[in-house]
């Protein structure tokens, strides 16, 4: 038995230490089993997938098939294929924002207003205002190509 000291106070051991020491060794085990439960229910929380609100697709119906082709690019005369390079170049610029592409193609559309090259040049000139935000100068180039 342990003699008090005089000037800190030690409280006496009791007489069953068996019995904290099974308390202690209890708590042990169920600090352990809750973190053990713990992990295990987080670790199959992050595997559950959230379910989609989409609606399935309808299935297709028998001899449903698309019968889509890619267009045809190749100039029927050299002077279409004149036009699509002179296009291209135009609207090429258009898109770098070289200086001056944007009145050049709008030239271009005004001189080709009664084919397809001249649509095609509004198309480009109204995309390129709708992207800047010029909502009202794209839609007169986009009708002007509707109606062309």
């Amino acid at each position: 038995m342990l003699t008090p000291s005089v000037s800190i106070p030690t409280p006496r051991l009791r007489g069953n230490t068996s019995f904290a020491a099974w308390k202690r060794c209890a708590a042990a085990a169920v600090v352990l089993s809750l973190l053990l439960a713990g992990s295990n229910a987080l670790s199959q929380t992050k595997h559950k997938k959230k379910k989609s609100n989409k609606p399935k697709p309808a299935p297709c119906r028998l001899g449903c098939v698309t019968n889509t082709s890619a267009p045809d690019l190749t100039a029927a005369s050299p002077d279409d294929e004149g036009m699509q390079r002179e296009l291209s170049a135009l609207a090429r610029a258009l898109h770098n924002a070289a200086p001056g592409a944007y009145e050049r193609l709008a030239e271009f559309s005004r001189k080709n207003a009664g084919n397809v090259w001249g649509a095609r040049a509004a198309l480009a000139l109204g995309y390129d205002d709708y992207s800047k935000n010029h909502a009202p100068q794209a839609l007169a180039w986009l009708a002007q190509q509707i109606q062309g």
